[in-house]
């Protein structure tokens, strides 16, 4: 894992390849491999060691994310909605595979779908990533008071931190609220 996130993914793929042969029956060896594969720009050798992970242990989801982000990279949106899904069904409340599912819908034009996905990520999962995203979701779409709301819990549980305080900022001014909104900007 280390020279892969050093960015060395040959020696992060000779040590991948240890632990596979190592271990054969362990998932994470394939994972790292094909997570070297994709540092090494060669997706179909990727595709390969994680859907390898995934025969050993079907609900890796971890090798599940990583087809699912490889198919959604080619575009293969559909291939990408199936994976996301699958990890779904193994984790209902698994924040990053509904956004990456509302993100597939926006780019498919279904934005209804997309602010679907956005409310069941807060919902089930509250916390600074999926507020930061749906309270986003609604400053695009002027929906100044949904966006506050959702700020503000997100402000709240997040207490002090920068990120939380502009968009509760940025929530303020769309809603109207000026002088709550310059409030918040001066504890940045």
């Amino acid at each position: 894992v280390a020279y892969i996130k050093k960015g060395d993914f040959n020696n992060g793929f000779k040590a991948a390849n240890e632990i596979a042969k190592k271990q054969p029956k362990n998932p994470l060896g394939y994972n790292l491999m094909g997570a070297a594969s994709l540092g090494l720009n060669k997706r179909d050798d990727a595709r390969k060691y994680f859907q390898q992970a995934l025969k050993i242990e079907p609900k890796f989801s971890t090798a599940e994310m990583n087809l699912a982000a490889l198919a959604e990279q080619e575009n293969r949106l559909s291939d990408a909605q199936a994976h996301y899904r699958a990890v779904l069904k193994q984790d209902s409340k698994h924040v990053g595979a509904m956004l990456a599912l509302a993100r597939i819908s926006e780019k498919s034009g279904d934005d209804k779908q997309a602010g679907e996905w956005l409310v069941q990520a807060w919902n089930k999962n509250p916390g600074l990533v999926s507020g930061t995203t749906l309270t986003r979701y609604y400053l695009s779409r002027n929906q100044g008071l949904k966006a506050l709301k959702i700020a503000r819990e997100v402000q709240a549980s997040s207490e002090g931190d920068p990120r939380a305080l502009h968009l509760l900022g940025s929530a303020q001014l769309l809603a109207g609220e000026k002088a709550s909104a310059v409030m918040t900007f001066r504890q940045l």
